[in-house]
């Protein structure tokens, strides 16, 4: 067959739409389905036994393909934007997901509509000139991909990925709640109940998933505002540990025993809440990071089940209904990509709940510290109109209380976004039964 030409044309695909493609431990594809073979322009014979870069576009750097290899061949899955090329040399973007399977892999395409995805031509094209530069210089190919992987991390270092895990994360991601957002005004078709046992399984599992989309909501909008929280607890200690030393010049020039006291209370109080603060900083850390996973993995987790539905939705009962049909071995694929991420989003969930559990004694830590400010604003006050010339004092002292009202509406506002991040198991009895009725292979 021969190597296709490649034009300055779209082979376009709907949003809507899924595709996935199966290999052997060596790349040689093994399945395709509808759409993958209509969007490539091959026939189904022409795809079997072939190398799947035979739809591979000369514009893609090869360092992508060496991370999805690293990573595949490690058990680990990957997510990477993927510029493919048709049999008529017209190109295709993909965001593809890949998974490893027995006996191979299995990768889900979607159509990238992500902020991320408008860098990415510019990036790989970088990325391609500086491989073939390092070929002319007369570099071997693990040299010029050595070169390339340089450049990547640089560019992902600059839009603050500390690695290419942390991108694909957020690849998937954007690209999910991207795809999400766009169908809400034009649904992908389904694989509707039609009183089939795998089609009923896999309605039951869709619903399922489905409820995890509102954990996913519950997980962003927390990471958000701990941001922004964070932000409020650093800048809170450099401002009381201002505070009180006013409050110490203040007392020292009033000469008053008590409000020297309060003072000296202040000044103690405000070290053990920017310790306080240096902690959160220190567990919220992990607490962001564990929320991106487990948001990555929810999102992974819709989008294996979606594919199964669009592919169930592709056949016909006949084909369903025959034990001995080879389409039931594509299904446990399948099934099996929904199970890895069911597992995945399950154990990160549990991860997460305990790293909250942890942030959650660092609050309280904080708040408790902050009660401590309350107090000895009132004993302040007392001791300001105890005090012969103690008015001087007061205007710390309203400073002090506006300061503790903004930090209890922070530790309110943040606690009640942290209870209401609830977790699901996912790993139950009727939910091994569907995967189970899925996997069902001849």
């Amino acid at each position: 067959m021969s190597q296709p030409v490649p034009i300055a044309h779209e082979a376009a695909f709907l949003l809507e739409e899924l595709f996935f493609s199966t290999t052997d431990p060596k790349g040689i594809i093994t399945f395709g389905n509808d759409v993958f073979i209509r969007v490539s322009g091959y026939e189904s014979t022409q795809l079997t036994g072939r190398p799947h870069n035979i739809i591979r576009h000369p514009d893609m750097p090869r360092v992508v393909f060496w991370l999805l290899w690293d990573r595949l061949l490690k058990g680990q899955s990957i997510v990477a934007y993927v510029k493919n090329m048709a049999k008529d040399g017209s190109f295709y973007w993909v965001c593809a997901f890949v998974a490893p399977i027995s006996g191979g892999f299995l990768s889900i395409r979607l159509k990238p509509t992500g902020p991320l995805f408008a860098q990415v031509p510019q990036l790989y094209g970088a990325l391609l000139a500086a491989e073939q530069d390092a070929e002319r210089a007369g570099n071997n190919r693990p040299k010029s991909i050595q070169a390339s992987r340089a450049m990547l991390e640089a560019a992902l270092s600059s839009l603050g990925f500390a690695a290419y895990e942390d991108f694909m994360h957020e690849m998937l991601l954007s690209e999910f709640l991207s795809r999400k957002q766009k169908r809400a005004r034009a649904p992908a078709p389904g694989a509707a109940d039609s009183g089939n046992p795998l089609r009923g399984a896999c309605a039951r599992l869709t619903r399922r998933v489905d409820g995890l989309f509102s954990m996913l909501e519950s997980f962003l909008q927390l990471e958000k505002s701990l941001t922004q929280h964070l932000q409020f607890a650093r800048a809170f200690g450099l401002k009381l540990q201002f505070l009180t030393l006013n409050a110490q010049l203040r007392a020292a020039a009033l000469q008053e025993r008590g409000l020297q006291v309060v003072a000296g209370q202040m000044s103690f109080t405000a070290g053990l809440l920017g310790k306080c603060a240096d902690e959160l900083t220190r567990t919220i850390a992990g607490v962001m990071q564990s929320l991106k996973h487990a948001a990555y993995e929810i999102a992974a987790c819709n989008l294996s089940m979606e594919m199964m539905s669009c592919f169930l939705a592709e056949l016909s009962d006949q084909e369903l209904c025959n034990p001995d049909s080879p389409i039931r071995r594509h299904i446990a694929h399948l099934a099996s990509v929904v199970a890895q991420r069911f597992d995945a989003t399950a154990k990160v969930l549990h991860k997460t709940a305990a790293d909250l559990r942890q942030f959650e004694i660092g609050l309280h830590n904080f708040s408790r510290q902050v009660r401590t400010l309350d107090i000895l604003h009132v004993t302040g006050r007392i001791e300001s109109v105890n005090a012969t010339e103690g008015g001087g004092f007061t205007g710390v002292l309203q400073d002090l209380l506006s300061m503790t009202a903004q930090a209890r509406a922070h530790l309110a506002d943040i606690t009640r976004l942290v209870e209401k991040v609830e977790f699901t198991a996912v790993g139950d009895s009727a939910t091994e039964r569907n995967l189970s009725l899925l996997a069902a292979a001849p």
